[in-house]
């Protein structure tokens, strides 16, 4: 997801969190995927019934194979630059 700033929209403040796990994935990191999603879907609310904004960009981010080495997000990451 992804929420353009109305003041500094160039910079970005990345939210993200893996959804892969070895084992217990409801504790790492299903549980902080899931407030990810949530935080997303209230300030999609906010945005879209209460006109709000931020100064700077959001962008939203879910990954997988943290747990094998980061390759989600580095992946990303090193494509964004490009």
């Amino acid at each position: 997801g992804y929420f353009e700033g109305d003041t500094y929209p160039d910079e970005i403040v990345m939210i993200g969190a893996h959804r892969d796990a070895w084992a217990l994935g409801a504790a790492d990191d299903i549980s902080g995927h899931v407030t990810m999603m949530e935080i997303a879907r209230a300030l999609s609310i906010l945005k879209d019934e209460y006109n709000w904004t931020t100064r700077r960009s959001l962008m939203f981010g879910s990954w997988d194979g943290e747990e094998w080495g980061l390759y989600g997000s580095v992946d990303f990451n090193e494509n964004l630059q490009n």
